[in-house]
């Protein structure tokens, strides 16, 4: 009867013993359930923290980038405007050859005014244009002035009062004589009474004031 209430005892005791063994095992492998949330918010937190600053970041970069777009400079470069003002100079004459040049007739001008300009005979002026009334030209008429022909020879003049006396030779008329003598043809013209100069004639004796 002893014996039997011992064993009993003893056994009592080893479950206990496991069960104690169990108990204590369970606690040094298995963390407390409230240590383990703890641990388990505080990484969901942080990571948290970590996903909102990289985000955080992200937009802050895009931002950024979008305001310092470069936006190209357009240069313009101007372009003077040149302004030309064309000056139209009419020159009294034009070499339109080596022997020829063009006159355009001005207001006053006559035939033996022309001539003496150019150094040239009058009735050169004549001929080389064709002129039926070299007496009658208009301003704006263009005329050929031929390239002189040298020296003019002096006729021989008899001396008068006042002047000298001029034999007319043939193919000679008024204009070419008074450029012989370097007077105006007027002149000539008041001083002999001329009521038409054209018609002067060979032998003719006229005094050269």
């Amino acid at each position: 009867m002893g014996k039997k209430h011992l064993s009993s005892l003893v056994f009592a005791a080893l479950i206990m013993l496991a069960l104690t063994m169990t108990a204590c095992t369970r606690s040094a492998s298995t963390p407390p359930p409230s240590e383990t949330e703890e641990a388990t918010s505080k990484e969901v937190a942080d990571t948290q923290a970590t996903m909102d600053a990289v985000r955080s970041a992200i937009l802050t970069q895009t931002a950024q980038a979008g305001e310092a777009t470069p936006t190209e400079a357009s240069t313009a470069t101007e372009t003077p405007e040149t302004s030309e003002t064309a000056v139209a100079v009419t020159p009294e004459a034009t070499a339109t050859s080596g022997e020829v040049t063009e006159y355009t007739v001005q207001p006053g001008d006559w035939i033996f005014k022309i001539a003496r300009q150019f150094g040239v005979e009058p009735e050169d002026i004549i001929e080389l244009n064709g002129l039926t009334s070299p007496s009658q030209i208009q301003p704006g008429l263009v005329l050929k002035i031929p390239a002189p022909s040298g020296a003019v020879e002096t006729p021989e003049a008899t001396g008068v009062a006042g002047g000298v006396v001029h034999v007319v030779q043939p193919g000679e008329w008024i204009w070419q004589i008074a450029r012989k003598y370097g007077v105006d043809p007027q002149t000539i013209i008041d001083a002999n009474d001329l009521t038409n100069p054209a018609l002067i004639y060979p032998g003719q004796e006229l005094v050269i004031p």
